[in-house]
């Protein structure tokens, strides 16, 4: 039997150059790696253009939020609205719920949908736009996590975005937090936070919404100590993917206030 060693580092190029690159991202499906590879030429064609890692990174997140924003934004005006006529319809529901019993009472409550003209599975509509853009997620994950290029690579006072960003040593090591204080994973929360209260400010339907703000709020905290000792390539992009969504937060809320 035969075998081949390889001893170079894992980038795309040394894979390449070895005749190795179909071994990058085999643990995924072969479609979610198709999609890994996908952006990755794109990051990489970035990079020939900028040679700087962090402002590459920076700009995919802008390139990527330009591809999902429509389907975005037409998720998030199918959710304010079913949202909306849920708070018009379910004091009609229980009105029915407490009046009539079997088979009277689901036909009055399917009248009440049709008269609205919804479906009873009208709540699972808005998910759609959740699940195209979770493979695009994973994708980036994967992606930024395993990037060989990046534990070389600086970018403002980061060291290396293959490891957590560092901004500050603590002196000592603190449970979960260790020697150093990271930045990154604090204006991503941030940006998150403030994301959240302008969508709710664009909203003129609070009521169904408070049950979902106290969510985000609470995937936000989930989703900084998660990300906190992740490498600071990939919670920058989502941090500038939080100040695109901040940014465009902000002018919708503009817009509603000339209006």
């Amino acid at each position: 039997s035969s075998f081949q060693l390889f001893t170079g580092t894992k980038t795309k190029n040394d894979l390449m150059t070895a005749e190795l690159d179909d071994i990058l991202f085999q643990s995924l499906w072969g479609w979610m790696r198709y999609i890994v590879l996908g952006i990755m030429v794109l990051l990489y064609w970035i990079n020939d253009f900028i040679f700087n890692w962090g402002i590459s990174i920076i700009i995919l997140s802008i390139l990527v939020r330009i591809v999902i924003h429509p389907i975005a934004k037409k998720s998030l005006q199918s959710q304010h609205e079913f949202a909306k006529i849920q708070d018009i319809i379910q004091p009609k529901i229980k009105e029915i719920k407490e009046k009539y019993k079997g088979g009277e009472q689901s036909e009055r409550i399917l009248n009440i949908y049709e008269k609205y003209n919804i479906s009873p599975l009208g709540s699972l509509k808005p998910l759609i736009g959740l699940a195209i853009q979770i493979p695009i997620f994973i994708a980036l994950f994967h992606l930024l996590g395993q990037t060989f290029e990046l534990k070389e690579a600086s970018f403002l006072w980061i060291e290396s975005l293959a490891e957590p960003d560092k901004f500050l040593m603590l002196g000592k090591s603190i449970p979960f937090f260790g020697n150093y204080f990271n930045l990154l994973p604090v204006l991503m929360s941030l940006t998150n936070l403030l994301s959240i209260k302008l969508s709710s400010a664009n909203s003129t339907y609070n009521k169904s919404d408070i049950k979902q703000n106290i969510g985000l709020g609470l995937m936000t905290i989930a989703f900084f100590l998660l990300f906190y000792s992740f490498p600071s390539g990939m919670v920058l992009y989502w941090t500038m993917a939080n100040l695109l969504h901040l940014g465009y937060s902000l002018i919708t809320l503009k817009k509603n206030h000339n209006h």
